[in-house]
């Protein structure tokens, strides 16, 4: 609509223009005809030069056919030519009678010419300005039909000389010009609306290729992707940014879905860990039904293998009950710490219950952070305890607690034993995870050690780490920082 409005306005104007410089260019005429009418009237010499004179108003005008039949243009170059071809001229006296006129048709010859129909008024307001230019104005032709356009000029005495020009050239002009105003306009409408429409459907296919894009990611495929979506264009734009969103929903699906995994897997492992204890417990206590309560011995030997089973049992729940809480974001007050003296007391115990182990210590005077203490100490225990139990006897164990200037406090625990396996490493951390489950179950652990270290650093915004240590065994160092950081 707004292209056809601004044709339609741009036709107008020029059809205004154009027929302004016209109106103009007539004027021109008929006043470059003045001179030659004025000859053509003030002929003396010639047949028929006064024979007007008190003709009949409304005669035919035909009073000098002879001669202007032989008025050629060679004697008038410009009056009856094509150039100005109608061109009309009367002279009419004091009474607004018409004593003489012309009327050349095409080719120079006289004849049934269009007469403009001169109105009293015209001729009476050029008696009142003798001497002037002369009055332009338009009138339409005895009859109707045609127009004209008419000067009036006083002569002496009281006489007045017509000189008029049809505008049938100029109206034919702008009638073509019309028309192909007309035509141009409604070809440059319909390539203006087949560029469009290309144009829109250019712009459209980026968002026809993300429609299918979000089908395909609807039925379940989430790798899917906008192609070609470039930064220069709108499209592109939205492309790419849809392509981030997708991302980040794909992420999020398998995160979710690892999550699941996890979590069924957790709750697989715990049920199998669960088992182990209830199933001793139930055959000890099968065991009391068969008469064992007659012999003290074996019924001592059950009863002290129910407590150990079940005490197994309760530390597996305190360890998932402490992890559960953990992944809430739950816990103590943060309160100084002095994490040196929480290491000297878990070598103290360490050395405690294995007197033959040579553990050798190496920490500050006083290192002291804000942090949870009770977690602190179970995270650094359960490292310590871990190089006790998994590695073989009289293997010595390597305790460091440092400030490493920059913020944080790091711990380092390493043992010079048989080490992790490298497909294990990336597994350690996890819930359950044995690189050796045999071994794990006969030392009484649940599995969840590493686990617990591991949660506990990141809720003080800290981190656990494990590198192979030089010559064999394993090192296992816990950042902490000096003051509490957000969960990551």
């Amino acid at each position: 609509m707004l292209i056809g409005a601004g044709l339609s306005l741009a036709a107008l104007g020029t059809h205004s223009a154009i027929e302004g410089y016209l109106a103009d260019r007539l004027d021109q005429q008929v006043r470059a005809a003045q001179p030659l009418v004025e000859r053509a009237l003030a002929r003396p010499s010639e047949p028929g030069a006064d024979s007007g004179a008190g003709m009949d108003p409304d005669s035919d005008g035909d009073i000098d056919r002879e001669y202007l039949a032989s008025d050629k243009d060679h004697d008038y170059p410009r009056f009856g030519t094509a150039y100005l071809v109608g061109t009309y001229g009367a002279l009419f006296d004091a009474d607004d009678r018409r004593v003489a006129e012309v009327r050349p048709n095409p080719g120079g010859t006289s004849g049934q010419a269009p007469r403009p129909d001169v109105p009293g008024s015209l001729l009476d307001e050029a008696r009142r300005q003798p001497g002037g230019s002369g009055q332009l104005t338009a009138v339409p032709a005895v009859g109707g039909g045609d127009r004209f356009r008419v000067l009036a000029v006083s002569r002496d005495p009281g006489q007045v000389l017509v000189v008029a020009v049809p505008y049938t050239a100029m109206d034919a002009t702008l009638d073509d010009i019309w028309r192909i105003e007309v035509v141009a306009s409604l070809i440059v409408a319909a390539a203006t609306a087949a560029l469009g429409y290309v144009v829109v459907r250019l712009g459209l296919r980026p968002l026809e290729q993300m429609e299918r894009t979000a089908d395909a990611i609807a039925a379940g495929d989430l790798t899917r992707r906008v192609a070609n979506a470039g930064p220069r264009t709108e499209a592109g734009r939205l492309g790419r940014a849809l392509n981030t969103m997708l991302a980040q929903i794909e992420a999020a699906f398998r995160q979710r879905e690892s999550s699941e995994n996890r979590l069924r897997q957790f709750v697989a492992d715990a049920s199998h860990e669960l088992r182990t204890p209830l199933t001793s417990i139930q055959g000890y206590a099968e065991m009391f039904h068969r008469g064992v309560a007659d012999r003290p011995d074996d019924l001592a030997l059950a009863m002290r293998r129910i407590e150990s089973e079940a005490a197994r049992m309760s530390e597996l729940v305190d360890d998932l009950l402490l992890l559960a809480g953990l992944d809430q974001g739950t816990r103590r007050r943060p309160e100084p710490v002095d994490l040196a003296a929480v290491v000297r007391d878990v070598v103290a115990d360490a050395r405690a219950v294995d007197p033959t182990r040579t553990i050798t210590v190496e920490v500050a005077p006083l290192l002291e952070i804000t942090g949870d203490e009770p977690r602190l100490r179970q995270a650094v225990g359960n490292l310590v305890r871990n190089a006790l139990v998994h590695t073989p006897a009289g293997t010595p164990v390597e305790v460091e607690a440092v400030r490493s200037g920059d913020g944080w406090a790091v711990v380092t625990v390493a043992d010079h034993g048989p080490g992790i396996a490298p497909e294990d490493v990336p597994h350690i951390f996890e819930r359950f995870y044995r690189a050796d489950a045999g071994r794990s179950r006969e030392a009484g652990g649940t599995g969840l050690g590493l686990s617990i270290v591991d949660a506990v650093m990141r809720s003080h915004g800290g981190g656990a780490d494990h590198s192979a240590t030089p010559g064999g065994g394993s090192t296992f160092r816990l950042r902490i920082p000096e003051v509490p950081r957000p969960t990551p």
